[in-house]
């Protein structure tokens, strides 16, 4: 099965160290058949030389390697592949981290402005300045490279976003939308929208 590395910029990574099966999630950066370099979304105990098993879900794909840490920057991590990366088919859901993508929310009968941070097919997480309460029901809009797509939404977690405490991360299950807009919506998840 051939592996597109370039698929796998930007969608969310899981990796544990070998010596302890610790648990990581990051943000791929770049991905070659050499090295992976993540982006963590908060400081971890990690350090370099140190072993990690991957698993990366892209589209239609899994990919499973090994690879050793060599360097630490900030919360950007370099590794080096050991060994091959083996590649299988998938159906699993991944996530994207999204880049200036904005859309409107209706809260409690109020529009809110929302920059939307990642997305998969069942949903995405968007920055608010208001707290909302699990299982709110919402409605949103937001413009894709194809077109507007519009669903109903309830919220799975709200908490504060680390570095501003001005503003809550949202997590948000899309619970109904119409097909031309998961079209749409799919589209834009098949790297339609970032490449």
């Amino acid at each position: 099965m051939q592996v597109i590395e370039s698929a796998y910029v930007g969608t969310r990574i899981r990796f544990k160290r070998a010596k302890d099966n610790v648990e990581f999630y990051g943000w791929v950066n770049k991905f070659n058949s050499s090295n992976v370099i993540v982006k963590l979304d908060q400081d971890e105990d990690v350090t370099p030389s140190q072993l990690y098993n991957f698993e990366a879900v892209g589209p239609q794909q899994k990919l499973y390697f090994s690879a050793a840490l060599d360097g630490i920057v900030d919360k950007v991590l370099t590794f080096y592949i050991m060994g091959g990366v083996r590649a299988e088919e998938s159906d699993e859901k991944f996530r994207v981290k999204m880049h200036k993508m904005f859309g409107k929310i209706k809260l409690n009968e109020k529009l809110h402005d929302v920059e939307i941070l990642d997305a998969s097919a069942g949903g995405f997480s968007f920055s608010i300045k208001e707290q909302v309460e699990v299982d709110t029901e919402m409605s949103v809009e937001m413009r894709v490279k194809s077109g507007l797509v519009e669903c109903i939404t309830s919220a799975r977690y709200c908490k504060p976003m680390e570095g501003d405490d001005s503003l809550y991360r949202v997590g948000a299950q899309i619970t109904s939308i119409k097909r031309v807009d998961s079209k749409r919506w799919s589209m834009m998840l098949d790297r339609s929208e970032f490449v």
